[in-house]
């Protein structure tokens, strides 16, 4: 079966609705005090400029500096250089399931309880003991912070162009916690963040697990809407069960939704991938607290993010070299693997290349022979092959990772056509053997195997 280099999602890319009004039209209306992407066509303009009103009232009863950035509103004392939030997002979500004649309660019930956050804040603040059993992440895009110094905030990011975010949970919130409140901790923060992993581990009995057949997949869905996406970034203790041969493809639209193929077989890549772009880009459109409409591919400890771009109003993704060059080899691992170091790697080979599918009598099935010559540093590879098909010298490029190895050979008189190599190592043989590809595109493919030993 031909795997494809990219494969395309026939439907356009979310592009939020404007607001009922604009800012700068709106009376009375600060800049940012219009209805958050996440609330949009959930409440109208006037509706959450009377919320957020009725929401001020309530807490000008004290001396509080106020700004409103989204859906959150941060506060302080006049006399304190410490901000506090409360999640607006959350509170219009609940008020719109209620009667109109109910808001003003319903704000008045939300603050209460607010404030008895904060009371429990200010006692869980007091050290680390008394906070490590509440300590929790919370995953956001980078988007959430643009407005705000990020050095502030305790965050990670373990997964690319999103943020894990240090926090304590609340009764009736989540606190994203700032430097400055627990400096006196001493704490190392990497020892902080693994704490509070190890308490996302307790929160897998309320995570539910639903599965969905594919032709010849299967896509799993971690939903909860608190924990599901950060309980998914420890993803190698976490989530083990669902890793495949080659990995995980994982797509996180938002805080309380994960989905993810564990990549096993060849033979059904397509349209798992196919699927997967299908659903992250539809709940990210459509969920609550949107994150990102990225697909991931979890291999080795590492999130790898699937390149992607806009082509007129289609939505493009790519596989990830170092995937496509799994994706190519068999995955029948030989019997003697090994982290195949720089020191072997370097110097010269010499091996044979076959001619496969897509060739003719006599070429199909006849060898020729090349030397190559490699320089290695920290698994990346770079040097030259002298090939018997081939006047001059080609050009290598390529990765080792574990006991795969990947490179691109290029010729001088054929600058724009890459030959790909791909393989598995023998340490008993110091040896590779592999497949190569050549994809002109247009459904023209070339390839045959290979194989080389270390001199």
């Amino acid at each position: 079966m031909k795997l494809f280099d990219r494969i395309t999602s026939f439907f356009r890319p979310w592009t939020p609705p404007a607001a009922e009004t604009p800012p700068s039209e709106a009376a009375g209306l600060a800049p940012d005090d219009r209805v958050p992407l996440e609330l949009t066509g959930v409440i109208s303009q006037e509706a959450y400029t009377w919320v957020v009103a009725q929401t001020l009232r309530h807490f000008r009863k004290s001396k509080f500096i106020f700004r409103l950035d989204g859906g959150l509103l941060f506060y302080t004392p006049a006399e304190s250089p410490v901000w506090r939030q409360l999640n607006l997002t959350h509170l219009v979500q609940q008020l719109v399931c209620e009667d109109r004649s109910l808001w003003t309660d319903r704000i008045a019930e939300c603050i209460d309880l607010h404030r008895a956050d904060q009371l429990a804040l200010e006692g869980l603040l007091e050290s680390f003991d008394a906070a490590k059993d509440k300590l929790t992440v919370r995953l956001h895009s980078r988007s959430t912070y643009e407005r705000f110094p990020i050095e502030g905030y305790l965050l990670k990011t373990i997964i690319p162009d999103l943020y894990a975010a240090l926090a304590l949970e609340l009764p009736g919130q989540f606190h994203i916690l700032q430097r400055s409140e627990i400096n006196h901790w001493g704490i190392d923060e990497d020892e902080l963040l693994w704490t509070a992993y190890g308490n996302l581990a307790d929160q897998r009995e309320k995570i539910q697990v639903v599965e969905q057949e594919g032709e010849g997949f299967t896509v799993v869905t971690l939903l909860d809407k608190d924990y599901a996406a950060a309980f998914a970034l420890d993803f190698a203790n976490h989530c083990a069960e669902w890793i495949g041969k080659v990995g995980s493809m994982i797509a996180l639209p938002s805080k309380g939704c994960v989905f993810i193929y564990p990549i096993a077989e060849t033979v059904a890549f397509n349209a798992a991938f196919t699927k997967m772009a299908d659903l992250v880009n539809r709940y990210y459109r459509e969920g609550h607290s949107p994150l990102s409409n990225d697909l991931y591919w979890f291999h080795h400890n590492r999130f790898e993010r699937f390149p992607k771009a806009m082509e007129g109003h289609t939505l493009t993704y790519s596989i990830p070299s170092r995937l496509l060059a799994y994706l190519r080899t068999p995955l029948a691992h030989p019997a003697f693997v090994s982290d195949v170091k720089d020191s072997l790697l370097e110097g010269f080979w010499e091996g044979y290349y076959e001619y496969g599918q897509g060739f003719r009598a006599p070429l199909f099935g006849s060898r020729r022979e090349f030397q190559l010559t490699l320089r290695s540093k920290s698994g990346q590879l770079e040097g030259s092959s002298v090939d018997e098909d081939h006047a001059g010298q080609a050009s290598v490029w390529g990765f080792v990772d574990r006991e795969l190895i990947s490179f691109i050979k290029k010729f001088p008189d054929r600058p724009a056509q890459d030959i790909h190599f791909t393989g598995f190592f023998d340490a008993r043989e110091i040896s590779f053997t592999g497949t190569w590809v050549i994809d002109e595109g247009n459904g023209k493919v070339f390839s045959g195997s290979w194989a080389m030993v270390k001199l």
